[in-house]
């Protein structure tokens, strides 16, 4: 069988160790990667859907998945797939007996070149978890298809299952890979600011998920509301929200998502939305992609915020540590608004909301946990739920009158900002203050 072997690959691992060993899956281990290519033209294999992805272990296998499937069990047709796999790979041979092909189809990439990077698979139980990311290239070649990665790693027995670390959905919004684990959940005695219900105590997420890289944005939510002819809480009865009116934080009718003191682009995140408000955009988005859409939990947020530190902010323990991080009230406010005493002498450039994405992103990729937007999440608030919740993936109490939200805002300072702090409303309220950000639930 012969295809021209394509020149245009990007080569994003080099040949480790040429020692392999058939991995068991009970050694808690991640699993080698001998080599990986990537090409944005069709090569031997077709996938059969975007950021989907095959585990290949024989030559067999690799002529069942190419083009000509029937061909499968053609030993001719087997060596000579198995040697162009080799050569693209750029060693002597596949040794099917030690090691095993994984391959991923990423996403389309409008028009730019991509390619696909592996990070070590790692073993988790009986399962083998292969992440991988997309990166992107600012070289235009339209004529190239969506990308598509090989790696060459060593041989696992058992299930595979695959992890982009970044997916991208219908309304172009980026979600990040939030991986499994344990995290002391709330705040030491110690901490400055701390509250008496930021009980430390150990919480463990046992299943992966994906978090919105940014808060909801304007742009996003109104592509909702065009789709669903829907209108928010505050828009149906009239009342409007709380906001800025340029002298005081009052609630008139005139305050929607749509319209407000300041100027809000589509890049901005959404605000003015209620709880109810949020869930709505969540089931929409869930029915229109197929696939679960929700709020994060408390545990959830506060263990994708802290991102493996253990500090007031992902970004240190000091005040002004919370000047990389996050929009919150500073010089810039303090010129628009006179009576906000609290605010913080630095000047981060945005007096109201900023569009997302403008400060330090922390160890996952998420940007804005800290300011520019309050954050709703899933839970009913309790006082007293620490304490008594499960240590595993807690959901929150069963019932209550406030839901929770999290990570502070533009209006706020540093003390409310914290990974741990925990403020909460009725699921009506609405302000230019709170918006919310979203967790898609199945893991890959």
């Amino acid at each position: 069988m012969s295809r021209g072997l394509l020149l245009s690959v990007c080569l994003l691992a080099v040949c480790a160790a040429t020692t392999h060993v058939v991995v068991s899956a009970d050694e808690p281990k991640t699993v080698k990667v001998i080599a990986a290519e990537s090409t944005s033209k069709t090569y031997l294999l077709r996938l059969k859907k975007d950021d989907s992805g095959v585990v290949i272990r024989s030559a067999a296998e690799l002529v069942a998945h190419s083009a000509k499937p029937d061909d499968a069990k053609d030993p001719a047709v087997q060596k000579a797939m198995a040697a162009e796999l080799a050569k693209f790979f750029k060693v002597k041979s596949i040794d099917w007996n030690k090691q095993m092909v994984v391959v991923v189809e990423g996403h389309d990439t409008r028009g730019e070149f991509g390619a696909i990077k592996f990070d070590p698979p790692e073993i988790k139980g009986k399962v083998l978890q292969v992440f991988w990311k997309q990166e992107h290239r600012v070289t235009r070649a339209s004529h190239l298809g969506v990308p598509m990665g090989f790696a060459l790693v060593e041989r696992f027995e058992g299930e595979v299952v695959f992890f982009p670390r970044i997916t991208t959905n219908s309304l172009d919004m980026a979600l990040m890979l939030i991986p499994s684990g344990k995290f002391t959940m709330g705040s030491p005695k110690g901490e400055e600011d701390r509250h008496d219900e930021e009980a430390h105590h150990e919480v463990e997420i046992t299943r992966p998920f994906y978090m919105g890289k940014h808060e909801v944005t304007v742009g996003q939510f109104k592509a909702f509301v065009k789709d669903a002819n829907d209108k928010t809480e505050g828009e149906r009865d009239g009342k409007g929200g709380r906001a800025f009116d340029g002298k005081e934080f009052v609630q008139k009718p005139v305050f929607t998502w749509k319209n407000l003191h300041f100027t809000q682009t589509d890049d901005h995140p959404v605000v003015v939305v209620s709880w109810n408000d949020a869930v709505a955009f969540c089931e929409w988005l869930s029915k229109k992609e197929g696939r679960t859409y929700r709020l994060p939990t408390e545990a959830e947020w506060e263990y994708a915020c802290r991102a493996g530190t253990k500090t007031r902010f992902h970004t240190g323990d000091k005040d002004d540590d919370l000047q990389l991080a996050g929009n919150t009230a500073d010089a810039s406010l303090k010129a628009k608004w006179k009576d906000v005493f609290w605010a913080m002498s630095w000047d981060d450039g945005f007096a109201f909301t900023a569009p997302v994405g403008q400060f330090k992103a922390n160890a996952f990729g998420l940007y804005d946990m800290h300011g520019n937007a309050w954050e709703w999440c899933s839970d009913w608030y309790a006082e007293g739920y620490y304490p008594k919740s499960p240590v595993q993936d807690p959901q929150g109490p069963a019932n209550g009158k406030e839901r929770v939200t999290r990570g502070g805002a533009w209006s706020t300072q540093p003390k409310f900002c914290r990974a741990a702090f925990r403020d909460r409303h009725e699921p009506g309220y609405r302000s230019d203050c709170v918006g919310f950000r979203v967790v898609l639930a199945e893991s890959r």
